[in-house]
């Protein structure tokens, strides 16, 4: 508050008890200026006042050409694009969504870990003004930047569809669900051939069998170590620059699975080009072959590997 000489300056180290530090920190600023000036009215949305969400008037709409171009995903542009910490990407996005003609609706943006959604209403220009909650504003940068008064220390870049965390999480989620099956299927399907007394397979289809089975069941063992690393976001702050054990696990299991992986494809290939198994083993295993690929292609981009890969 400039003309009373009272500013407040809230620093934290930490997501805080369910991520609420930020909004707790708003809140404790709001307790600091009511004390210090007691006949300023609340602010709206103010967390620790009364429930005035719902008597602060919308303001008067205004219609925005643009209002479709606003939509879809965001990241914050403070984020690593070259070590471990772009994993954050896949989880810190914003989405934006057209409500209705004259609005845009918003998740991940809000610091209330109690409406993660927020409703804007167009003023014009780019800007929009939040329908009850905080009364905070939006804008929409010319070059596809977001920023918001809520949270003015971070700006979000607009992301192509390629780039989309809910693309890269997809393709994690279905490489990782079509290679976990193959660490008991392959071992399995060898055992049965056995049993039966058929001729065995050459060594070469028997290592590209094995090399599936591996693949399996290090997807399982990085999809486990990778959800503990990314579970508390303030212990993965501290094991980046750190090191941590678990950590060294995630870029273990993932160069082993880099390099597993280009051993599937090639037996994969081989597979059709020498005839190993039936036409349907093949396809399977040409379907384990792609989600491989699928996988260690975002384990590169996020840098879940080590070095050289990286």
């Amino acid at each position: 508050m400039p003309g009373r000489d009272v500013g407040v300056f809230v620093v934290f180290n930490g997501d805080g008890t369910d991520g609420r530090a930020a909004w707790d920190a708003k809140d404790l600023i709001n307790r600091v200026v009511d004390a210090l000036v007691p006949e300023r009215p609340a602010p709206p949305g103010n967390p620790t006042g009364a429930d005035v969400d719902s008597t602060a008037p919308d303001p008067a709409p205004s219609a925005d050409p643009a209002l479709d171009s606003y939509t879809g995903t965001y990241r914050p542009a403070r984020v690593s694009r070259t070590g471990l910490m772009s994993v954050e990407g896949l989880v810190a996005g914003v989405t934006v969504e057209k409500d209705g003609e004259r609005g845009l609706r918003t998740s991940g943006l809000s610091l209330d870990p109690d409406r993660p959604g927020q409703r804007w209403l167009a003023l014009g220009n780019g800007l929009f003004r939040e329908r009850g909650g905080q009364q905070a504003t939006l804008a929409f940068t010319e070059d596809g930047v977001l920023v918001s008064s809520a949270t003015p220390s971070t700006a979000y870049e607009g992301l192509a569809w390629r780039q989309s965390p809910a693309l890269h999480l997809g393709l994690l989620g279905l490489g990782m669900g079509a290679l976990a099956p193959g660490a008991l299927v392959l071992p399995a399907l060898a055992l049965l051939r056995r049993s039966r007394g058929r001729t065995p397979h050459p060594p070469a289809a028997r290592a590209t069998r094995a090399a599936g089975a591996a693949a399996g069941l290090t997807s399982v063992a990085f999809a486990a170590s990778l959800a503990a690393v990314v579970a508390n976001g303030d212990a993965m702050m501290e094991m980046v620059p750190l090191g941590s054990p678990l950590l060294s696990a995630v870029t273990t299991l993932g160069t082993a699975l880099l390099c597993l992986t280009l051993a599937v494809v090639a037996g994969a290939v081989a597979a059709w080009l020498r005839g190993w198994w039936t036409v349907t083993g093949r396809l399977l295993f040409a379907v384990t072959a792609t989600a491989a690929v699928a996988t260690t292609s975002m384990l590169l981009h996020y840098h879940l590997v080590w070095l050289p890969f990286t």
